[in-house]
């Protein structure tokens, strides 16, 4: 693999994503299909899982900052968790009232 701008990689990457990509069933069935369909992706999962530390304690005793940068990365593996895991719900197309 060449050696390539990693800003460069992120640009590409923002480009191909639409405004209402957050949070939609597009998003958490790529989410799945990148982590759950293969076993490469399971493994790759199971890395970013070890990484963010989703089965150890975030608490460092006597060290608050060391224990707030685990709670960042617990953060963020958790929402790659629930987005592999997430219902997939249609957006209604239409308002409804109650009364």
């Amino acid at each position: 693999m060449e050696d390539r701008d990693p800003y460069e990689i992120l640009r590409e990457a923002a480009s191909v994503v639409d405004s209402g990509y957050r949070n939609s069933p597009q998003m958490l069935e790529d989410f799945r299909g990148v982590f759950l369909s293969t076993p490469q992706g399971k493994r790759v999962f199971h890395q970013i899982m070890d990484w963010a530390g989703i089965l150890r304690t975030a608490i460092v005793k006597g060290d608050p900052y060391a224990t707030h940068v685990r709670e960042g990365e617990k953060n963020i593996g958790a929402r790659v968790w629930a987005a592999c895991v997430q219902k997939i719900h249609e957006q209604p197309t239409t308002q409804s009232r109650k009364r």
